[in-house]
């Protein structure tokens, strides 16, 4: 799998963007000048290319997906050398956001927040979970699983760079690559800082029993 620099991953991160943007309802009804500014060259997809999306159960399902083949298209145009299965899943992932968080571009951040009963949306077992998937089709199974626990919001670009680092150093392990350069260790930080500082204490430490 071959690096991409911040350039290249941005541009990734820009067409994973517009690629989803192309599909989702809300859009579809735009003049056709205004929706060709905005989501060319993805303007021929619709509603039901993000339905069959949503409904492939493995990554590798999405590799029958023409709204695929087109994402892949373009980035090949772009120079962008993502391999298809790896695409397969972020592309996966991606249509089960509903909505695109504007503010927070952090994923491990925003699974961290509190919600309902100052808990994490995720629970840190779960999180475990997650950072602890083994295999691609693990990750493509939690990760969806995680943006249902956000109700589908995300930031679209930010998780595409993401997913792509993730699989990017689960297919080429570097473990002399600096511990705060890996995306599990990013994520880690994100979501502890986050949860251990906004869970109250009652809800993480475990009850102590006064001696008789």
């Amino acid at each position: 799998m071959k690096f991409l620099d911040s350039g290249q991953l941005a541009t990734l991160a820009q067409q994973c963007e517009r690629w989803w943007g192309a599909m989702q309802p809300e859009n579809l009804a735009l003049d056709a000048p205004l929706r060709h500014q905005r989501f060319a060259p993805y303007t021929d997809l619709n509603r039901g290319d993000r339905a069959y999306l949503r409904r492939c159960a493995h990554a590798e399902d999405v590799l029958l997906q023409p709204a695929l083949h087109l994402l892949a298209h373009k980035l090949e145009q772009l120079e962008i050398v993502v391999p298809l299965d790896a695409l397969a899943l972020i592309a996966g992932v991606l249509s089960h956001i509903n909505s695109h968080d504007f503010g927070e571009s952090k994923l491990a951040r925003r699974l961290g927040n509190t919600v309902e009963g100052n808990r994490p949306a995720m629970s840190e077992l779960r999180f475990r979970q997650l950072l602890d998937s083994r295999t691609e089709d693990e990750l493509y199974q939690r990760m969806r699983r995680a943006l249902d626990l956000l109700r589908g919001t995300a930031h679209v670009g930010g998780l595409a760079k993401d997913l792509w680092q993730c699989l990017y150093e689960m297919r080429q392990p570097d473990y002399t690559r600096p511990a705060d350069q890996r995306l599990k260790v990013r994520w880690a930080q994100e979501y502890y800082r986050i949860a251990r500082a906004e869970t109250p204490a009652s809800a993480t430490e475990p009850a102590t029993v006064s001696p008789s």
